[in-house]
């Protein structure tokens, strides 16, 4: 999920909001509103992710399925301290 995530960093734009959350700037985000892609509903994009994508309508959008809704929520929530937790410790380090 962390490779598939809408990765972004301060700018002009987003620093005030940054700094009003706390002392953990700088620091790379994730866009709260759309975690995982450019859809609006996030759980269609963590399927993607996945390899576990939605079934699609003849127009070509996806369908909400209910039971899958759900899973996908219960699994963005419990990531969230996991992620928490390796951006607070995580180091950048240079590829061999």
């Amino acid at each position: 999920m962390l490779r598939g995530a809408n990765w972004t960093t301060v700018d002009v734009q987003a620093i005030d909001d940054v700094l009003g959350e706390g002392d953990f700037w700088p620091m790379s985000y994730i866009d709260g509103k759309r975690p995982y892609g450019d859809h609006t509903y996030y759980q269609f994009d963590m399927a993607e992710l996945l390899g576990e994508p939605y079934e699609r309508d003849a127009r070509g959008n996806p369908i909400k399925d209910a039971k899958k809704d759900a899973r996908l929520e219960r699994f963005h929530c419990e990531t969230l301290a996991a992620l928490e937790v390796f951006l607070m410790h995580a180091g950048v380090t240079k590829a061999a």
